[in-house]
């Protein structure tokens, strides 16, 4: 079965996911693996189409959303990575804002999301955070679980995400 991988990342962690899908799903058969932003129409018409996506405010990126948008029905499996927490309830919320732009001919036959590294600019932003605030104030609580998550985000993907991705996949017949 041909696919197409078709993904946004800005640290590395969504690509990581993208490499493992490509491996796992037989590189002979993919068509396309790269971008949003660069991928040709071609992309959107392979027998399966894999969007990725980090998370931009809760939701994919722009490119992600525009190329989303242009689908017209594909069988789609979402992926993506999110800096903050690990919390499944949160990575369902980020997946049904990106299917809401799919069109209602597409179909989404699978997903996975987990944790990413998140880039280091953000632990300066949280340290001066917890600088600026008063000490056991509802401020640098939050500072220090900003802090804390990033610790926790430092290695994933990792190879438990990666075997959870695998299991994603075979739940949704692909492997």
């Amino acid at each position: 079965m041909d696919f197409s991988v078709v993904f946004s990342s800005k640290t590395g962690n969504t690509e990581l996911v993208a490499k493992r899908i490509r491996k796992l799903m037989g590189e002979q058969d993919c068509t396309y693996f790269g971008s949003a932003e660069n991928a040709p129409k071609a992309a959107g018409k392979a027998s399966v189409v894999f969007v990725g996506t980090w998370t931009d405010k809760g939701s994919a990126t722009d490119d992600v959303m525009a190329f989303i948008h242009s689908l017209d029905g594909a069988r789609v499996f979402l992926f993506g990575t999110c800096g903050y927490g690990q919390d499944e309830a949160y990575f369902n919320t980020i997946l049904s804002r990106i299917r809401e732009g799919l069109s209602k001919n597409c179909e989404v036959i699978g997903s996975f999301m987990c944790q990413g590294k998140i880039a280091e600019a953000a632990l300066e932003r949280y340290h001066a955070m917890l600088a600026a605030a008063e000490p056991a104030s509802p401020e640098a609580k939050r500072a220090q679980l900003f802090i804390k998550n990033f610790e926790e985000a430092r290695s994933h993907p990792n190879s438990d995400d990666l075997r959870a991705l695998e299991a994603s996949l075979r739940a949704a017949g692909l492997v």
